[in-house]
């Protein structure tokens, strides 16, 4: 039910509404203007004072409508941000107020002009997208879609890689200020959106922070928006949240409790938050501790958290983290994000449960013991096969501790993170062998890594030994295996090892490089993990755009065909006749 006016204003409504589509369109410009355009400081004059008086529009609509509203109870709580951001402004207008007012003789506290500059672009881009949200005209694109869920998931991330792709191909996001190929930037984009990593150029030096700001931005967005942005805008376009909605998350969260898979969603953001914050808290102390100052180290720390957590790969360094290989703090930081961000939200919620909700606490689901388990499995065996097959390499003048810190950091890296504190290049084929296998299981459902899943890996184990052992029946932990699940395990095998068999096929004819390190690229863009032995800078532009595909095939296609898989069977009532044929 939305807010009603009183009848003799509605003409004034319909006239703010038309007069605030004018100017979101002229701050959607300005944003641009300013942030993607290198302009003189005339121009940047202009938009400030223009973004002032958007600001006091925006108040007047607000209080306006306010007054003229039937029910000014439910217009407050319908409009709650509103009432928090412009809370937040009057705190800020009173503050200056009293330093300039009463203390002019004191120097400031703080940078006005910078925290103004920092409000009005936070402000603008509020107002846009509660302008979007509050039109029925987007409300009913969305609705008259009429789309798949799976294909709606699809068309999502086509479109973030597209918007994407605009924005860093801007002037003001490169250091050079000439914009970037848009072969590049839609590489580079697909990685970020794909939380894979790979990265055609130095992110740390050829980006300016406006063109790393983008790519953190769809980091996170990628991260995330397969598990949750998907039902949010369900809900906030006013499409609600029904019985097939629900389904459709149940699928991709792996979730059974229908009607509580909206508070699943809260607690994932929630998680997402208070992990990604705790990360950057600390890393933050540690690179402090260089002495390069506050700001290098919070953008530093928060960037390496929410790319750890995301399981995205990206590092400002140039190196990667190679200079920290040593670093317990670092390594310990990153490899726990990066287990929290891949063993995924239905199992890590289950967790928080289980450990800290003592008053209602849940058994254990078998997902989260499988997870943990095989997640355990994987690391451990993973930081040995690493250790021996490199001990005589590159891990030969190591010391002991640096020697297991090291062979840890890549076992876990290896399952869709990408962060690398060895050179890659310089690896021996076993070790890339050992990755290929662990980047292509990848990390668990519900999370923010790719890979054929732990989950796929462990049913496909326990069909193999069931029919070894000669059950009929796969089982883990002591409960069956469902046969739709064992299913869509082996159907997810055989097209991930398709797609990852033909766009190999078609970079070896492209590229002129070694076996190896064309499937180690291929399966390292299918499992969204970013690592690399050098391939990337140098792939031709049909390369690039090869890899973008595995890229994004990666990161939505086991999910889509998931969900595709699992929609409703058409019940048969006739069988051809069984014949025998030869196995082995």
């Amino acid at each position: 039910m939305g807010v009603n006016y009183k009848q003799e204003y509605r003409k004034y409504i319909i006239g703010m509404n038309s007069f605030m589509f004018l100017v979101i369109v002229a701050i959607l410009s300005s944003l641009i203007l300013e942030y993607g355009f290198i302009v003189p400081q005339r121009i940047k004059n202009f938009i400030f004072y223009f973004d002032l008086f958007v600001l006091f529009s925006f108040l007047l609509e607000n209080t306006l409508k306010f007054f003229i509203a039937t029910e000014k109870a439910l217009f407050i709580k319908r409009h709650w941000p509103d009432w928090v951001w412009m809370g937040f402004l009057s705190l800020y207008l009173v503050s200056l107020f009293i330093e300039l007012f009463f203390f002019p003789e004191f120097p400031p506290l703080l940078d006005i002009l910078l925290i103004t500059k920092i409000y009005l672009l936070f402000s603008r881009m509020y107002l846009i997208l509660k302008f979007l949200l509050e039109r029925r005209t987007v409300k009913g694109f969305f609705v008259n879609l009429n789309i798949k869920p799976a294909q709606t998931l699809a068309y999502s991330f086509l479109a973030a890689i597209l918007a994407g792709t605009i924005l860093l191909m801007l002037p003001a996001a490169t250091t050079g200020g000439k914009g970037v190929k848009f072969i590049d930037a839609l590489f580079t984009i697909t990685s970020a959106t794909c939380v894979t990593g790979l990265a055609v150029v130095d992110t740390g030096t050829y980006f300016t922070t406006f063109g790393q700001i983008i790519i953190l931005i769809f980091i996170q967005l990628g991260g995330l928006g397969i598990m949750t942005f998907s039902a949010f805008f369900a809900t906030i376009f006013g499409r609600g949240f029904g019985i097939r909605d629900r389904m459709v998350m149940q699928d991709v969260l792996d979730f059974t409790g229908m009607g509580e898979i909206m508070d699943l969603i809260k607690r994932i953001f929630n998680l997402t938050i208070a992990i990604e914050l705790a990360g950057a808290f600390i890393l933050f102390f540690r690179f402090y501790a260089e002495g390069k100052g506050i700001s290098w180290s919070a953008y530093n720390a928060l960037f390496h958290s929410i790319s750890a957590f995301c399981n995205a790969g990206f590092s400002l360094f140039s190196n990667n983290l190679e200079v920290y290989r040593g670093d317990i703090i670092v390594n310990l930081v990153i490899t726990t994000l990066i287990i929290l961000g891949g063993i995924g939200f239905p199992v890590l919620v289950n967790l928080q449960s289980y450990f800290l909700k003592r008053q209602h606490r849940r058994h254990l689901g078998l997902q989260t013991r499988v997870v943990v388990a095989v997640s355990l499995f994987l690391i451990i065996a993973g930081t040995v096969l690493i250790f021996v097959s490199e001990v005589s390499g590159q891990l030969q003048n190591l010391p002991w501790h640096e020697k297991l810190l090291t062979s840890y950091f890549q076992s876990v890296t290896t399952r869709t993170a990408g962060f690398n504190t060895i050179n890659m290049e310089a690896l021996s084929n076993g070790t890339l062998f050992i990755m290929v296998i662990l980047m292509f299981i990848g990390a668990s459902p519900g999370s923010t890594g790719g890979g054929i899943k732990t989950t796929t890996a462990a049913i496909l184990f326990s069909t193999a030994r069931g029919w070894l052992s000669g059950k009929d029946v796969p089982e883990l932990f002591e409960r069956t295996i469902p046969q739709d699940a064992v299913q869509k395990s082996f159907a997810l095998l055989f097209i991930a090892q398709i797609a990852v068999a033909v766009i190999a096929f078609m970079l070896f004819i492209i590229e002129k490089s070694p076996f190896i390190n064309i499937l180690f690229e291929v399966v390292s863009a299918f499992g969204t993990v970013g690592l690399s032995t050098g391939l990337t800078p140098h792939l031709s532009d049909a390369g690039k755009l090869l890899i973008s595909l595995m890229m994004y095939m990666g990161r939505i296609g086991p999910l889509t065909l998931a969900l595709l898989v699992g929609q409703k069977v058409v019940k048969r009532y006739y069988y051809y006749p069984e014949e025998k044929v030869m196995i082995g």
